[in-house]
């Protein structure tokens, strides 16, 4: 009996469609005014961090003190689990601006978290987010320039790239600064400053 070898082929792990609801609901109800490339970016941050942007940790630390010293409020939410499985949260750059951690280390737990992103991790994902996708579109929400936002990223990932930047309503409405931070890198090192 001749036994054929096929290749692996990697899929879009199943998403836990209950768990995208939740985590769209929440991000709405915290950013009303969210489009679908908002969503997006959370989902995509949930999934792999902040290693597409960290390619040059000094550009990144003068980057970070950058931000910090243009900020002009502080926010009182200081961190967001983000994504269906909350494995990384969203810390607001308020938790150093009011004194609750060193910039030095929200900056070591801020790399500690990075994975590196392979192609592979690419495909899955463009998978992954049309799953998504459809449960978003399954909801009753009404995104600002949804059809619009929803064929930029599919070109965006044809294209083959995969980060975005928030709306421009989200950014004049918000104002936001953050790092994206991996959940257990969070509740080790940073959760215990902030209470």
């Amino acid at each position: 009996m001749l036994l054929m070898c096929l290749p692996m082929l990697m899929y879009a792990k199943p998403i836990d469609q209950a768990k995208v609801r939740q985590a769209v609901d929440l991000h709405t109800r915290l950013y009303p005014k969210a489009t679908l490339k908002d969503l997006y970016k959370s989902f995509f941050q949930a999934e792999f961090g902040v290693e597409h942007i960290v390619a040059d940790t000094a550009a990144a630390r003068a980057y970070l003190e950058r931000e910090l010293s243009e900020m002009t409020c502080s926010n009182p939410l200081y961190h967001l689990p983000i994504g269906a499985d909350s494995s990384y949260y969203r810390v607001d750059l308020s938790v150093i601006r009011d004194g609750k951690i060193h910039v030095d280390e929200f900056f070591a737990a801020f790399l500690q978290g990075i994975i590196p992103i392979t192609d592979e991790h690419i495909r899955q994902w463009k998978d992954e987010w049309e799953q998504i996708l459809q449960v978003i579109e399954s909801m009753p929400l009404s995104l600002h320039d949804h059809e619009r936002d929803k064929e930029a990223i599919r070109q965006m990932l044809e294209a083959g790239q995969y980060a975005s930047h928030h709306s421009a309503l989200f950014l004049e409405a918000y104002d936001p600064h953050y790092r994206i931070i991996r959940r257990n890198v969070f509740e080790r090192l940073i959760l215990p400053m902030l209470k």
